[in-house]
């Protein structure tokens, strides 16, 4: 009878079971390897994409962390929406099927409530590829 409480403190603290993991941040998401990250994005042009996306999105953007990634045209959108489904599902993300079509959203609980990630892809200009912003933040 002393090995069962043993056994239950251990199944606990094994990553995964014993309820919701610990929260991650915006650098433990994976970058699809045809996105570089895109430095210069501090732009006013991207600034109401940003907060058209956390109002759509119903994210805390007082608590939102956000990446900008450069993809260019050779990139293939389809690729990189496989890419996300396939990686965001092993970390224990749920693809929200009411997301807005050319954005993606996924949710996953934490030990300190649910996560929300969203990525939209912005048009840059005509035929020079896109920029992938990236939001990841507490549901609101």
């Amino acid at each position: 009878m002393r090995l069962l409480p043993a056994l239950l403190l251990i199944l606990l603290a094994l990553p995964g079971c014993g309820g919701d993991s610990a929260p991650v941040s915006l650098n433990e998401i994976p970058i699809e390897p045809g996105l570089t990250v895109y430095e210069g994005a501090e732009e006013t042009a991207l600034d109401n994409a940003i907060m058209a996306t956390e109002s759509a999105f119903g994210v805390d953007p007082k608590k939102a962390e956000i990446q900008y990634l450069w993809m260019p045209e050779t990139v293939n959108r389809e690729q990189v929406d496989r890419f996300y489904r396939s990686a965001l599902a092993e970390g224990g993300w749920d693809m929200d099927d009411a997301a807005a079509p050319g954005m993606g959203r996924w949710k996953r609980n934490s030990s300190a409530g649910q996560q929300v990630l969203v990525l939209n892809a912005v048009p840059v200009t005509s035929g020079d590829g896109h920029i992938m912003i990236i939001i990841l933040a507490e549901e609101a």
